[in-house]
């Protein structure tokens, strides 16, 4: 097992839109390989606790194969992966995670055994692999894949939050109201809130007004995909409007705070993935 089992920043760094170079063995005997271009969506489910991904292969200029993948990850360290194919019977692979390494395995035909190990510890991209074990000990990779991670679309919505002096005693008055549940967010010394829908999908944020967050107004944010959040700073204030904070740096993302000229406030928040 994995010694560190940080389910939270695993689901943070894995979320998200990506797109890379795979390449596939198609004849063994003769080291014959095709490649392809591999797209996958990965969203966060199961109460905070796994990642769905929708995933298509594109060779040639068309679509050769579609799927579903499911990744449930517990405290423990114990992951599980459920491949279900479009075309096809699904699979159920089991292994464990360590950071931000997955390794699960499913076992074949006659004492074979498939090993899959997803590594997103690149907050830039991430690699996936399969080999297959023979029962002579012998292994052989039959598919690598190198993925970037592709922003937002410019403009759409991302995220939404509310920064408040108590978000605990003020996140059980939405899960009162809107029946959400809450997952805590460690921020070193206190915790945050991601809020989970009724199918466990993270719905949005409540946060203390500490540490990066304590200029932030207390009201209901949206964060709007941007090129450049300096760029949308500046903007901002020659359109008439005014930047409350920021532009600021968290994690992989750089962000500002803007109020509009009619006095509603948003974040211009920019993806940084290169």
């Amino acid at each position: 097992m994995g010694e560190n089992t940080d389910i939270d920043a695993l689901l943070e760094r894995m979320q998200g839109r990506f797109e890379g170079d795979e390449r596939i063995v198609v004849d063994p005997a003769e080291r014959q390989a095709m490649t392809a271009t591999g797209k996958f969506s990965n969203s966060v489910v199961l109460d905070g606790s796994g990642i769905r991904a929708d995933y298509e292969q594109v060779t040639n200029g068309e679509v050769g194969m579609r799927c579903e993948t499911l990744f449930r990850f517990d405290a423990d360290g114990t992951a599980v992966l459920a491949w279900v194919p479009t075309e096809g019977d699904p699979q159920i692979y089991a292994g464990s995670f360590d950071g931000f390494r997955i390794e699960v395995a499913h076992a074949g035909d006659g004492g074979t055994r498939q090993v899959i190990t997803a590594d997103y510890s690149d907050a830039l991209c991430m690699t996936n692999s399969m080999q297959v074990h023979l029962p002579d000990g012998t292994a052989m990779t039959v598919f690598e894949g190198e993925y970037r991670r592709l922003p937002a679309a410019l403009g759409q919505a991302v995220w939404r939050d509310l920064t408040i002096a108590d978000a605990v005693a003020l996140k059980g008055f939405y899960e009162n109201v809107l029946g959400w549940s809450s997952a805590a967010a460690d921020m070193g010394g206190y915790e945050d809130f991601h809020m989970l829908d009724s199918q466990g999908q993270v719905a949005a944020g409540i946060c203390h007004a500490r540490g990066g967050n304590a200029d932030l107004p207390p009201v209901w944010l949206p964060y709007f995909s941007v090129d450049s959040a300096d760029d949308a700073a500046a903007s901002a204030r020659d359109g008439g409007g005014r930047v409350v904070a920021g532009p600021k740096q968290y994690d992989r993302y750089r962000y500002a705070v803007i109020e509009d000229p009619a006095g509603a406030s948003f974040v211009a928040c920019q993806e940084v993935v290169s």
